[in-house]
């Protein structure tokens, strides 16, 4: 099973998870996500600064936000897998019953 596949099969229900992946997908696989992520800018009085940070912890450089945000979204992609997971369980367990009975 792979992530591509997850993601088509759960959006259809829940439409929000293909943009939740396609925002945070660069995070897991080095990407432009993790570039500009350790890339902050600031205007001076002669002109543009960049500082540019390779380290173990970026935090600092994470809008809190997103950290948050981020969370929340993976903490309702696990309970729709597990929602899933319950239903596959259900069904191998029960394979006798009509196909109406193990949607409900």
């Amino acid at each position: 099973m792979t992530d591509r596949y997850l993601v088509d099969k759960l959006s259809l229900k829940h439409h929000w998870i293909k943009s939740v992946y396609k925002e945070t997908s660069g995070y897991i696989h080095l990407s432009n996500r993790h570039i500009f992520s350790s890339i902050k800018t600031d205007k001076t009085s002669n002109g543009m600064k960049i500082n540019f940070t390779l380290s173990k912890d970026n935090s600092e450089q994470i809008d809190q936000n997103l950290v948050f945000e981020s969370i929340a979204a993976i903490t309702k992609i696990t309970e729709l897998l597990l929602e899933y997971l319950h239903g596959w369980a259900f069904t191998k367990d029960n394979p006798n019953l009509p196909n109406k009975e193990k949607n409900d």
